[in-house]
């Protein structure tokens, strides 16, 4: 094999790894894609958000929904970072409740570093939140904290 071959191999294995540990949302159930949104920032990198719903848990005849929203921070279309909250929710046609929350966050470069990881819910909201700093030596040159929230309304519907 010649060494235009190897390294365009190298390059598609790389890339396969790369993309197959994004899967930020818990891989092990079953979920589908909800919404998509895109935020872009005046320096042009731009935070992804995408609402999942758990579709093995979620059950009709219990009214209970569990779902995960997850924020990732892209820059020059490379993933950054994440934070990303799991709910689960009771509804009934005229109220819905938050029984539990927990939340993720992760840094996939070495100049970027997540803290304060916690979450919280009340009422029918499950929050996330965790700070990002990004380091090029020994103190931070840029910070984001950074909250996700997801919402359950009384029909189950997340946002």
């Amino acid at each position: 094999m010649n060494y235009k071959k190897k390294v365009l191999c190298l390059l598609i294995v790389t890339l396969f790894f790369s993309f197959s540990s994004i899967a930020v949302a818990d891989a092990a159930a079953p979920q589908r894609v909800l919404s998509k949104e895109t935020t872009y920032l005046d320096d042009g990198s731009y935070f992804e958000t995408i609402i999942y719903v758990n579709t093995e848990i979620n059950t009709r005849a219990n009214n209970t929904k569990t779902g995960t929203k997850t924020t990732t921070y892209k820059a020059d279309g490379k993933v950054l970072w994440y934070v990303s909250v799991t709910g689960s929710f009771t509804y009934t046609g005229s109220s819905s409740k938050c029984t539990s929350a927990s939340v993720k966050a992760e840094s996939y470069n070495q100049y970027w570093k997540i803290s304060n990881k916690s979450s919280s819910y009340s009422g029918n909201k499950a929050k996330g939140k965790a700070t990002a700093k990004l380091y090029y030596g020994p103190l931070p040159a840029a910070t984001i904290n950074k909250e996700v929230v997801l919402s359950c309304d009384s029909n189950g519907n997340l946002s």
